[in-house]
């Protein structure tokens, strides 16, 4: 009778067969159903893999009650060790005892005992300091000078189903089901080191730029920003374009506007038009003169216009790129300076020249729009450009207040709106400044979708709960 009520029960489980991907997990599942978790367990070995296994003996999330190696002698671990991210054993510097001597060594795991073979370890210098063989099953009897050790029979089968349910997931995120039951604490906790590895992330990709400029903060300053002038769509073609036309180049040329503009309609093909409007034809004529004289190739991406408002179009960034580079001498001390959103919005406030307070784009129509650029592209600017600037240039110098100010700067910030934060508000996550969706974003592209839950402490603590 108990069985058969086990049976029921467990058949109402059936449905999520309908989330589970390969007929490997559709087995063990009739596996526990029919025989125990015992012989699930035992043979769950054919989808278990070593990323797994390292996080079980990492996290110890396995029963460790009368702890026996094959051999039966007892054990007792002491330290699992350090995780080991080069080559060489999977656990350095760790400590066990085997019966009453205690060693000090290094772990190796693998999925099967066979593997230690396989994989050519023997043979290995590496592993010389071995002390202890971890493995999920032993399939086959190896003499090795050391122990091991078998954890299948020593974990829950509930854990492997959550760790299946988790890298099967088809959602927005492995765990959207999930994270809405993981406590507050560790969600903020690991949002803020989310947040930290994105903005660490975006100054290591300055700091790359600098030996490519010989050092110059405003030449790197200056690729940045014409990219960011550029937006997602036209990255590419405005960082073609900043590199055509270095800082040093083009700074020459800022007490003469329309050379400015020349220069940089001329290298992004927009004046390779005919017209008749007289302004257009004085930027030719410009461009014509500067290119020969400074020997200038136009760039090959071509900018983007389609599903873009007109007041985002390629042309007017430019304009407004043209105005900022006519109006500042240096463009990273000026940067740098700005401490909150009022001076951003300030700084960004660039009255360009009358044609392209009349036109969207070269020959086109004669019709009066203001083209300032918006609050919204101003927090574009400082989440992609002034807070990783001044976040890099303040590690460069261990300057606490600079780096703090950049952190602040994003703190400031409304959330910003888009399909990644959306989705998160959907299931329960909801961002209150920029820097929050900041960390949704790395935390989405660099854990979720990479199906990192094991190095992710909201994975972690979904996993660990079973």
């Amino acid at each position: 009778m108990v069985a058969t009520w086990n049976w029921r029960r467990k058949m109402l489980f059936l449905p999520r067969l309908e989330k589970l991907q390969d007929f490997g997990r559709i087995f063990l599942l009739v596996l526990e159903i029919l025989y125990g978790e015992e012989w699930a367990v035992f043979f769950s070995f054919v989808f278990m893999n070593e990323r797994l296994l390292q996080y079980i003996w990492q996290q110890q999330l396995f029963n460790k009650d009368s702890l026996v190696t094959l051999k039966g002698e007892p054990l007792q671990i002491i330290h699992p060790g350090v995780l080991n991210r080069n080559q060489g054993p999977d656990f350095l510097q760790a400590s066990i005892r085997i019966g009453s001597t205690r060693w000090v060594g290094n772990i190796e795991l693998h999925v099967l005992s066979s593997h230690w073979v396989s994989h050519g370890h023997e043979k290995d210098e590496f592993y010389n300091n071995v002390i202890l063989h971890v493995v999920w099953q032993a399939d086959k009897d190896i003499v090795l000078r050391f122990p091991t050790l078998m954890l299948s029979n020593r974990v829950s089968m509930s854990l492997l189903n959550r760790y299946d349910q988790l890298s099967a997931s088809t959602g927005f995120i492995p765990c959207a089901n999930q994270i809405s039951g993981v406590p507050a604490i560790i969600k903020e906790n690991f949002f803020e080191r989310c947040f930290a590895e994105r903005l660490e992330a975006k100054a290591r990709q300055i700091a790359a730029l600098l030996p490519q400029t010989n050092g110059s903060w405003d030449e790197v300053s200056w690729l940045m920003l014409a990219k960011q002038f550029g937006q997602p769509v036209n990255e590419l073609a405005f960082g073609e374009l900043a590199a055509s036309l270095s800082w040093k180049t083009i700074a020459r040329h800022r007490f003469n506007p329309i050379q400015i503009e020349a220069l940089l309609f001329g290298q992004t093909r927009l004046l390779q038009i005919k017209s008749s409007q007289d302004y257009i034809m004085l930027l030719q004529k410009e461009y014509r003169f500067l290119r020969k004289k400074i020997k200038l190739f136009p760039i090959h991406f071509p900018l983007k216009f389609m599903r873009m408002r007109p007041a985002n179009f390629p042309s007017v960034r430019l304009a407004q790129l043209a105005a900022l580079i006519a109006r500042e001498p240096s463009l990273f001390n000026r940067i740098i300076q700005l401490k909150n959103r009022s001076e951003v919005y300030a700084f960004f406030n660039l009255e360009i020249s009358p044609y392209w307070q009349y036109h969207y784009r070269p020959g086109d129509k004669e019709k009066f729009r203001p083209k300032h650029p918006g609050k919204s592209f101003c927090h574009h600017l400082i989440i992609n450009l002034i807070a990783p600037l001044k976040f890099c240039h303040g590690l460069m110098l261990n300057d606490d207040t600079e780096k703090a100010g950049a952190i602040n700067l994003l703190c400031q910030l409304p959330p910003e709106d888009n399909c990644i934060s959306r989705n998160f508000i959907r299931i329960g996550v909801k961002p209150v400044s920029a820097a929050d969706t900041q960390a949704l974003i790395h935390l989405k592209h660099h854990y979720c979708n990479q199906l990192k839950c094991l190095q992710c402490a909201i994975g972690h603590s979904i996993i660990k709960s079973s």
